[in-house]
């Protein structure tokens, strides 16, 4: 009976835990069966994308559904990467509620009852890295630009070298 109860403590303190951990994580989490069916979504998908988790598991009927193609067309690459015991890591977007897209990052496991996915919002390192590439080419141009006026100096240098020499011979 003390190790029935003990175990009985220890199965509530991880039953609350997880659920502490399902609550706060600012990750998209969700839980697939092995048909890419969703069966569970955490918070966080209200919080980073606008949709309830209401919406999200009722959502998926196409005669009811009320959730956008572009976000069924994601959930459907989701279910489709998350199904392939090959790739634990890829990225897709998916829409906000308010229909701009956001970049997530996931990783995925897949277990005998289900498949476990994490996706972290990476828009705004996505952002920064295209920001960084066109800087990085306005610093090549602007290097292009310097060094065709430091040669059309020198030629214009040279140039005038040859007409002091010309005029003073006149």
């Amino acid at each position: 009976k003390r190790i029935n109860e003990g175990l009985h403590v220890q199965i509530e303190r991880r039953t609350r835990e997880h659920d502490r951990l399902w609550n706060v994580s600012q990750d998209l989490l969700l839980v697939l069966d092995h048909e890419g069916r969703w069966l569970s979504v955490n918070p966080a998908w209200f919080s980073v994308l606008g949709w309830a988790e209401t919406e999200l598991m009722n959502g998926f009927e196409p005669a009811t559904s009320l959730l956008p193609e572009p976000f069924l067309k994601a959930a459907r690459d989701l279910a489709r990467f998350a199904l392939d015991p090959r790739a634990t890591r890829f990225e897709n977007r998916f829409p906000r509620r308010d229909g701009t897209m956001r970049s997530i990052s996931w990783t995925s496991v897949i277990d005998n009852d289900a498949i476990f996915a994490v996706g972290r919002d990476v828009t705004a390192e996505r952002e920064a890295e295209t920001a960084l590439r066109a800087a990085e080419d306005q610093l090549r141009q602007s290097h292009k630009m310097e060094a065709i006026g430091q040669l059309t100096g020198g030629i214009a240098h040279d140039f005038n070298n040859l007409l002091t020499g010309i005029i003073g011979g006149l």
